[in-house]
């Protein structure tokens, strides 16, 4: 997939879930971004990036520590993952193989690049796959 189709899901199907990763942060399963550096200070943190569907699923992506986060939200026959690539062509797949469950994938990822990530739904038994949302974060 391409950087401009990756953007063009972002704007088809982005749907951010505010409120879900502001549960996430105050379950303490993502860290706060920290607040602006001044020109003294230190540079301000990267912020949590979340999309997906508040009814099945949704993926966050956290740059500390690099952890792409998945969770499913139904014991409904759906799988829910998150398909990641990085802009240095790394990627790979944090899923939830079966029902209604949390997962943090934790990964070590390269410095100062950016990572496009989907959250898809799939369904094996009656063949059907549907993309849930998509978005860019930086590492």
């Amino acid at each position: 997939m391409t950087h401009s189709n990756r953007l063009k899901n972002v704007t088809r199907a982005g749907r951010t879930v505010g409120v879900l990763a502001a549960g996430l942060l105050g379950a303490g399963l993502v860290g706060a971004p920290a607040a602006s550096a001044t020109s003294s200070g230190p540079a301000p943190a990267k912020s949590v990036v979340c999309t997906g569907d508040d009814t099945f699923g949704i993926g966050c992506f956290d740059p500390d520590g690099d952890h792409i986060i998945v969770e499913d939200f139904e014991s409904d026959g759906w799988r829910i993952e998150v398909h990641w690539e990085t802009d240095y062509g790394r990627n790979g797949v944090c899923a939830i193989p079966t029902g209604k469950d949390f997962r943090d994938c934790n990964y070590n990822m390269a410095e100062n690049h950016f990572i496009f990530f989907e959250v898809h739904a799939f369904n094996d038994k009656f063949g059907l796959h549907d993309v849930l949302g998509a978005a860019e974060a930086q590492i």
